[in-house]
């Protein structure tokens, strides 16, 4: 696999950043969008989250 510089870059802010920061969750995008990272597993819906704040 070649790595652009593009792809470098965001690699290296990807590593950078702490993970619960917006700057994380953009790299994070870009290298998914990049097909270097998978995507994320779809989460399949369910009434619990609701059922939890009715209560």
């Amino acid at each position: 696999m070649e790595f652009s510089q593009e792809k470098m870059y965001w690699i290296k802010k990807l590593l950078q950043e702490k993970e619960d920061t917006l700057e994380y969750a953009i790299a994070r995008d870009k290298l998914i969008k990049m097909y270097i990272l998978p995507d994320d597993p779809i989460v399949k819906s369910n009434d619990d989250y609701w059922k939890k704040s009715m209560n």
